[in-house]
């Protein structure tokens, strides 16, 4: 057989050129729609194609002219229908791959238990409009979020008449958004979707004034480190030294319930609790740090308090704004301090979907942020003094060097433990660790101890977010009080969870306190009490000391390429992020010298004393 190769044209382009009188011939047409149904193996030949094919035409190009046809009658009768036009999954059904789904309506039914067959009524015109939907039969009211064609906007919606302009992001009145009519609105203007439950975004302030001559040099993206930038494990710590005694926990307590409240003591010794001193203030803390600076250390070292290692461990969990100053003192060591006279207060629902807000009018008004904070701290300082027994106290070491000068009677129940983890050739961390309280141990026998933290939560009436009264619930349902506050109370619970873990302590007591009166900030009573073991509350919350320890890692990265000198580390008040400013030194303000016993002391300018000219001569 012989084979004759046609002329083949010329030209830079690939394909037929655009002047060639060649027409396809024989070749298969069909439109093949991404969105068409592949219902059966493709026939090139359809049963209508087949007096034509070899007769000029194209096989499947009839059938496409006709649902062209089809599409363009339909658009002219001005109706749009389900399932019509060339692009929809059904276009060409009288085709070769036409799909025609059928529906038998007849035999449908609705069974119920008496067996009586229900008839189906289509929904109502004023039902489907008061869904919220941008609805085509009008007369319906808007629901959150959506609007009636005709009729009167719901909450946060906009009639069709336009009295309010629209968002930015909000369609105009009569355009789809592409999701089904009502799906985004309530019944009756009830809450919707996504838009009934927008919280409007606050915008915080700092926590410190940033001025403008201080200049960041380092930034740490909190959920990247906390996810990616987990140490490997945690080493064993070493004890350097302990001070201080501790009283036993008065098992009258765990008896306590709202049919049995007990009214919460103010205690002398609740102000030493309170005001603990700084990592610049304790003695033992300076000596270190002084002995450390001056025998060359190896790898970079930080010193701190267990409250500010939380704080910087748990940082990702934070909502609200704090800074911390960072010494910087010669090669290696990092030492970690709060500005003088700030107290470490207690949040209460920082992490709730709406946080409290300041009254808009009243600006000592007892729920307003500020307020609240520092009745938690009272309250946490005063309970966690009422609950031990400081008659059975228990000594872990010698006297507390922090708490010289304090009367006896004033002396709080604690104990001080200053711990060394060393993590290989990366870092070492020098923390002052604190005891609260001793128990006696689960299934213990004859004096068996255990070391226990003691912390209260404490309820604000008024709150948005609350579980409702504590004092009716808690005793039946504790465990949904709990993950409340589990919710609300992240980032507070998990830095004590992380304070109990450096401690080591054996078991976190928690209180749970309330408001004698609403509105009444000075008394308060207890409610209850629950136990957790420090480890086991830390899986229930996700909480990792690895990922905690990841954090600390990245601060001293950033830390120790800097020269000495003060800098301030900012928790940013509206991002997940830290960061690390260096101050000027020469003046350096007086708010960022942590006591007497700062390297940097001698760069706080003297204040010249005025003189009003009495004691000049004449």
């Amino acid at each position: 057989m012989s084979f004759t190769l046609n002329n083949v044209p010329k030209g830079p382009a690939f394909g037929p050129s655009p002047t060639s009188s060649c027409r396809p011939y024989d070749m298969p047409y069909t439109p093949f729609n991404k969105q068409d149904k592949l219902c059966r193996i493709a026939d090139w030949i359809s049963a209508d194609d087949a007096p034509t094919y070899g007769q000029g035409g194209r096989p499947g190009q009839q059938q496409h002219q006709r649902a062209g046809q089809q599409q363009q009658q339909q658009s002219q009768r001005g109706g749009r229908q389900a399932g019509g036009g060339r692009n929809a999954p059904d276009a060409g059904a009288d085709g070769a791959f036409g799909f025609k789904q059928e529906y038998d309506e007849a035999s449908f039914a609705t069974v119920s238990a008496s067996g009586r067959t229900a008839a189906v009524v289509a929904p109502s015109a004023s039902l489907l409009a008061a869904r919220g939907g941008l609805s085509a039969m009008g007369g319906g009211r808007g629901g959150r979020g959506g609007a009636g064609a005709g009729g009167r906007g719901g909450r946060g919606g906009a009639s069709a008449g336009g009295a309010r302009a629209p968002l930015s992001n909000a369609r105009p009145a009569g355009v789809s958004s592409g999701r089904p009519a009502g799906s985004s609105g309530g019944f009756r203007g009830g809450r919707g979707g996504y838009a009934g439950n927008f919280v409007p975004r606050v915008v915080r302030d700092a926590s410190v004034n940033v001025q403008p001559e201080w200049s960041v040099v380092g930034e740490l993206d909190l959920p990247r480190i906390y996810k990616h930038g987990a140490m490997d494990s945690i080493p064993e710590p070493e004890l350097i030294s302990m001070y201080g005694s501790v009283g036993t926990y008065s098992k009258v307590f765990d008896r306590v319930s709202t049919k049995n409240e007990m009214a919460l003591a103010v205690s002398d010794r609740s102000n030493a609790k309170s005001s603990s001193p700084s990592t610049l203030e304790d003695p033992v803390l300076i000596e270190l740090v002084e002995t450390s600076a001056a025998g060359g250390l190896d790898k970079p070292t930080i010193f701190a308090t267990d409250a500010i290692l939380s704080q910087i461990m748990m940082a990702p969990r934070a909502v609200y704004s704090w800074d911390l100053v960072v010494t910087r003192l010669g090669e290696h060591v990092i030492v970690l301090d709060k500005r003088p006279g700030e107290l470490d207060l207690a949040s209460v629902n920082e992490n709730a979907n709406e946080t409290p807000q300041d009254h808009p009018t009243d600006k000592e008004h007892p729920n307003n942020p500020g307020n609240i904070a520092i009745e938690a701290t009272y309250i946490n300082a005063n309970y966690s003094q009422q609950v031990v027994d400081h008659d059975k106290r228990v000594s872990l070491g010698g006297e507390p060097p922090i708490l010289q000068g304090v009367a006896d009677e004033e002396k709080p129940s604690a104990a001080y433990m200053y711990k060394k983890y060393s993590f290989e050739d990366y870092m070492d961390v020098i923390v002052r660790t604190e005891v609260d309280a001793v128990t006696e141990m689960p299934g213990g026998k004859g004096g068996a101890t255990a070391m226990a933290t003691v912390r209260a939560l404490n309820q604000v009436p008024g709150l948005p977010g609350n579980t409702g009264d504590w004092r009716k619930a808690l005793d039946s349902q504790r465990g949904a009080v709990m993950a409340t506050e589990m919710r609300n109370n992240t980032y507070k619970l998990a830095r004590w969870i992380t304070q109990a873990l450096l401690a080591e302590t054996d078991v976190l007591k928690v209180g749970f306190v309330a408001r004698a009166a609403p509105r009444d900030v000075s008394r308060h009573t207890i409610l209850g009490v629950t136990t957790y073991k420090p480890q086991e509350f830390a899986t229930q919350m996700n909480l990792s000391m690895t990922q905690g320890f990841g954090v600390v890692y990245a601060l001293m990265e950033a830390a120790v390429q800097q020269p000495p000198g003060k800098y301030v580390l900012l928790k940013d008040p509206n991002r997940q992020f830290l960061k690390l400013y260096q101050i000027p030194m020469e003046p350096l303000a007086p708010e960022f010298v942590v006591g007497p016993s700062d390297p940097f002391a001698d760069c706080v300018p003297e204040v010249e004393e005025e003189h009003d000219g009495s004691d000049l001569d004449d």
